[in-house]
């Protein structure tokens, strides 16, 4: 006849972080989040002024700033997209059929005057 083992019961034992430091932490958290929020706000008027005062094209800049910290072969990957994208979907075609500004090296080169616009 078999025997049959007795089961132990175990204890399980688990360590909890104490009262203190878990406030502690949790301090630290919000402290951070509202300096976050600080900082993302200066940012917020920084970008806004350059929209305003600096032809900054806000969608162009997002997008850029989005893969500024993206490794080369990640980048590579996202250019040959976009570019195929591009013309695939027939947007060069239609970027095309607008009037071109030119982009001068020059401060004084960079400011336009668009076909149609009142003078």
């Amino acid at each position: 006849m078999a025997r049959k083992l007795k089961q132990q019961e175990t204890e399980v034992i688990t360590r909890l972080i104490s009262a203190s430091k878990l406030r502690s932490l949790l301090s630290s958290a919000q402290k951070a989040s509202e300096d976050c929020a600080e900082i993302n706000a200066a940012l917020g008027n920084e970008i806004k002024t350059a929209k305003e005062r600096h032809n900054l094209h806000g969608k162009a800049f997002s997008t850029i700033k989005g893969v500024m910290n993206w490794e080369p072969e990640k980048l590579r990957e996202f250019w040959d997209n976009l570019l195929f994208y591009w013309e695939a979907s027939g947007l060069e075609k239609r970027a095309e059929s607008a009037p071109r500004l030119s982009l001068g090296d020059e401060p004084e080169d960079n400011v336009h005057q668009l076909p149609g616009a009142a003078e």
